[in-house]
């Protein structure tokens, strides 16, 4: 049997369920640790003195660092892994960082509030808010690389679909959760969030214990070689064509929404692609391990341009829904085959970089729209589709131009 084939009873354990189980529970809490994060920036950010304006600017300021920081804790992770057997250090150092700081920064913005602050001290809180994002951008990459470990090559984009489980779940949270978070507050949303990712990270250490030469004893070793330029590239271009597309499609549904259907809640449409996204994760991981990853993210490519031309058409309640369930699924089987197949291009042993690089890619694509969308009016619905459209005829050339070393459909 090749070494890229699995029989049946192989693919039992080709993949470690609990340890998948319990990264994507941390890569749950991380989207829902941003979400929260988003949803009450601006009103930190006012109750410090400063003009609501500012709080895009500071995220602005966060994603341009995480072009360069992604990448350079994620090929730190893999010296660690090399070195120490070990990613654990450097995940421990940004989880509990990144907790500490969410129970910290609304101690004392609370007491700013009670109480006025010099001018030095508000700044020395902006500051926090960017280690903040700083110390979740530690943790990401090299956290995320444990999917690597912990399924065999041709079963990546099965694991993977956990991952776009809790991350379409948690996605789900900012149209459908926005208005119960901020009723909560900062306060009590920032600390449950900061529990939350502590308990995670702690079953991800617990689990992986369990896990002894992971790659090795999955599947044949990877030949040892340096990643060619053209792939980190490449990689870094998935990233951000992958994310632009949809950024782009969150951004103009809404307003065509708004536009052709006054009556309909834009957000509970919303809600339901995010849901559906989660909810197609893990039959998107079946039809990429069937017919192969790159043809399945190709087939969702299409399908999200095909979409994005039918917007306009949205008359009626039904249509939108059929249009939101439509990207959901589409969206989720680009999404879900975007990590197996950037840690299917390089070795084992580049893992962090491969996975670095691609959420650079994405910090890159956020940091341009933010850039040249500054508000929400400057994004046109007729530019947006165009525009979406180039950027997913730009990650169709990523992906065919990826060439992964082993093949991700079990029948190839």
């Amino acid at each position: 049997m090749k070494a890229n084939r699995l029989s049946l009873a192989d693919s039992q354990v080709a993949i470690l369920w609990l340890p998948m189980a319990a990264l994507a529970a941390v890569y749950g809490s991380i989207t829902l640790s941003w979400v929260v994060y988003r949803v009450h920036l601006v009103e930190v950010v006012t109750q410090l003195g400063f003009a609501p304006t500012f709080a895009p600017q500071l995220l602005l300021i966060e994603t341009l660092l995480a072009i360069a920081l992604e990448p350079l804790v994620g090929q730190f992770s893999d010296r660690l892994q090399q070195q120490r057997r070990n990613r654990f250090p450097l995940i421990w150092v940004g989880g509990v960082l990144t907790a500490a700081l969410f129970v910290i920064i609304p101690l004392i913005a609370m007491e700013i509030q009670a109480v006025p602050a010099v001018q030095s001290i508000r700044w020395m809180l902006i500051g926090l808010l960017i280690l903040w994002a700083i110390a979740i951008g530690i943790l990401r990459s090299p956290a995320l690389a444990l999917l690597r470990h912990y399924a065999a090559t041709v079963r990546l984009p099965q694991a993977a679909s956990l991952l776009t489980l809790a991350a379409g779940l948690a996605g789900a949270t900012t149209p459908l959760g926005t208005p119960a978070l901020k009723e909560l507050g900062y306060g009590i949303t920032f600390v449950a969030a900061a529990i939350l990712l502590v308990v995670t990270v702690g079953l991800l250490k617990f689990f992986n214990r369990s896990v002894v030469t992971p790659a090795e004893t999955l599947e044949d070793a990877v030949a040892l070689t340096s990643p060619s330029l053209a792939s980190l590239g490449l990689i870094f271009g998935i990233g951000a064509t992958v994310t632009l597309v949809f950024r782009l499609a969150i951004e103009i549904f809404p307003k065509v929404l708004k536009t052709q259907l006054p009556d309909v809640n834009p957000p509970l449409i919303m809600g339901l692609m995010f849901l559906t996204i989660a909810a197609f994760a893990v039959p998107a991981g079946l039809i990429a391990v069937r017919v192969g990853n790159s043809r399945a993210m190709l087939v969702g490519l299409g399908a999200i341009a095909a979409l994005l031309v039918l917007l306009k058409l949205t008359v009626s309640l039904p249509v939108a829904i059929g249009l939101a369930m439509g990207l959901g699924i589409a969206y989720s089987l680009v999404s879900n085959g975007t990590f197996p197949l950037v840690l299917s291009v390089l070795s084992p042993r580049h893992a962090g970089l491969a996975i670095g690089l691609f959420f650079g890619g994405a910090a890159a694509a956020v940091s341009a729209f933010s850039i040249v969308f500054g508000t929400p009016e400057a994004l046109t619905v007729t530019t947006g589709i165009w525009l979406g459209l180039v950027s997913l005829l730009g990650a169709a050339i990523c992906v065919v131009a990826l060439k992964p070393k082993h093949t991700t459909a079990a029948n190839d």
